[in-house]
């Protein structure tokens, strides 16, 4: 389907939602749909309910990473070190007692236009949400988020949609690139690979995970230098300064 088409289809299906179909507008295209860039946007996230019987610090440790990264992505937190994560979920549960047994991760952020947020964070900060909700003329839209789609929309696939040899081969092509390896594992975890597409991905997460561990000892190995380095100056001037006060006596 071309551009075009697919842009005429777009403005078609908003109509429903209070738009003219002769209005003008520009499109931001999030995974497979054109949305338009003008209208205020919302997005949610929502972290695993979980309970707990003296305090909710297990669930800041569960759950930490995931949080830390949304609340800077969608620029709620601009220092990592400072971020209070107790601002951020919502206690209660079947039932309240002294004890609070339920806690819940909740965050949420605001954005004038859909162009903004995208220009400001990029799709990557859609793809943290659960939800995004988009402020429409007739009503708000909701939308599921599917982050893999945001992610990888353009991930070769075999003729039966699973993932083949030419897909781990472009996925290979994004960790090289830059591309998390982590989030890769994550997405290969939830699709279906052929058997040689299999066998090519696991040779290649040991090659990187190999290689990592040889350039943390390498680092390591150089941090050690440092120091004996630093501790070698610091006794020269020691025994220069010793040295001195001996010969002024």
């Amino acid at each position: 389907m071309s551009q075009s088409t697919e842009l005429a289809r777009a403005r078609d299906l908003l109509g429903g939602f209070g738009y003219e179909s002769s209005s003008s507008f520009r499109t931001i295209k999030i995974g497979s749909y054109h949305y338009p860039s003008s209208v205020p946007v919302r997005l949610r996230w929502s972290g695993a309910y979980g309970e707990f019987t003296r305090d909710p610090e297990w669930y800041f440790t569960e759950h930490g990473d995931e949080m830390r990264k949304i609340l800077l992505g969608w620029g709620l937190e601009s220092d990592e070190a400072s971020i209070e994560l107790s601002e951020y979920v919502e206690y209660g549960g079947t039932h309240w007692e002294d004890t609070r047994t339920g806690i819940q991760g909740k965050i949420e952020q605001s954005w004038s236009s859909l162009a903004e947020l995208v220009d400001d964070h990029g799709l990557a900060a859609i793809a943290l949400a659960g939800q995004m909700e988009l402020v429409l003329p007739a009503g708000t839209l909701h939308v599921d988020i599917d982050k893999w789609s945001l992610c990888f929309p353009d991930l070769p696939r075999t003729s039966l949609g699973n993932v083949g040899k030419a897909g781990v081969k472009w996925l290979q092509a994004k960790v090289d690139a830059g591309q998390a390896l982590s989030l890769v594992e994550e997405f290969i975890s939830s699709q279906t690979l052929t058997s040689s597409a299999q066998k090519s991905w696991s040779s290649y997460v040991t090659s990187c995970k190999e290689q990592a561990a040889r350039a943390a000892i390498a680092a390591e190995s150089k941090r050690q230098q440092a120091e004996a380095a630093a501790e070698a100056q610091r006794q020269q001037a020691e025994a220069a300064a010793e040295a001195e006060r001996k010969e002024s006596a």
